[in-house]
């Protein structure tokens, strides 16, 4: 399992080869598109894995705010996903899938709302979902997202506990049925201060090139436009 931010994926995934077994793999717990940056033989031995809960620390402890899966994907799947299955599902909750991309998309949708937002507003879920001005950033967002997703023709999963992004935007549920969604998301997530706004607060590096920037190069080659989620990058 490579957890690790995906600015060191492929030195790490590359210093496990001598370990694995003939059929062993390495587990990409990283957000974006981690397959992305794998040279093609690293890649054939990696399984995605998306992380379908969000972890907070609080007071030098990690908690996690609320449940999920952990879903393992590879296309075509394979029997070790079924033993990673087995091994895991005693402690988590596991999905496994052929479809990873999908959840891969979803995932990134929401991240590069929640994320980005709380970065650049430097608040809070609750304070950035509250405001309708934040609520209507979100919703751009993820239309502009879906608009990258339909042009790939990426076929959507939900990460369980999440949402799907086609029902946001232009093209998604009545505005006010968004709005209340959000905010309802918002109440209920209010104290979560999410991963890029700690980094900023730590000083550390953020994951936007991993993340938005994941977008941003797919909007690029498929010719779609993102003002918001470039202003957010800048």
């Amino acid at each position: 399992f490579l957890s690790m931010k995906a600015s060191h994926l492929a030195e790490s995934a590359r210093s496990l080869l001598p370990h694995l077994t003939e059929d062993g793999v390495f587990v990409l717990l990283q957000n974006g598109l981690p397959e992305e940056s794998l040279p093609d033989d690293l890649r054939l031995r990696a399984v995605s894995g998306i992380v379908g809960y969000n972890v907070q620390t609080k007071d030098g402890r990690y908690w996690q705010s609320n449940n999920g899966h952990l879903i393992l994907g590879a296309n075509p799947a394979t029997a070790v996903l079924q033993k990673l299955k087995q091994a895991i599902e005693p402690y988590e909750a596991v999905t496994v899938t052929d479809n990873p991309l999908g959840y891969r998309w979803n995932k990134l949708a929401i991240n590069a709302v929640i994320n980005g937002l709380g970065a650049v507003s430097g608040q809070p879920l609750g304070a950035i979902f509250s405001n309708r001005a934040g609520r209507l950033a979100a919703m751009a967002l993820l239309d502009e997202a879906g608009q990258v997703m339909r042009k790939l023709q990426v076929k959507e999963e939900i990460v369980p506990g999440t949402l799907s992004v086609f029902r946001f935007g232009t093209q998604g549920l009545a505005r006010f049925v968004q709005h209340l969604i959000l905010w309802i998301l918002g109440r209920k997530y209010r104290h979560v201060r999410t991963s890029m706004l700690q980094d900023i607060e730590a000083g550390r590096q953020t994951e936007v090139e991993e993340i938005h920037g994941a977008i941003q190069r797919a909007a690029r080659a498929a010719g779609v436009q993102t003002p918001v989620l470039d202003a957010v990058v800048h």
